[in-house]
């Protein structure tokens, strides 16, 4: 990792902001952790793309067909 992408002095931030990036992709994080989180990614090029995969991850998931359509297609739980 370079510098330009994990500049001196944010790897104990990194570590931090690390553990909140699921929640924070997910919209779980509170006001303050969203303020800290979105304050780091802008001049984190590091943890910008850690929250890129995140949310590619996210969005894979989400794209999977679960197995509840597949028992029951009409949408009415059984």
């Amino acid at each position: 990792m370079s510098s330009s992408e994990n500049p001196k002095g944010f790897a104990v931030e990194c570590s931090q902001i690390a553990s909140l990036l699921v929640f924070y992709a997910c919209h779980e994080t509170n006001e303050a952790e969203n303020a800290r989180v979105t304050e780091h990614l802008a001049g984190c090029n590091f943890c910008r793309e850690q929250l890129r995969q995140e949310r590619a991850f996210l969005e894979a998931l989400r794209a999977t067909v679960q197995p509840a359509e597949q028992l029951d297609a009409s949408g009415v739980l059984l």
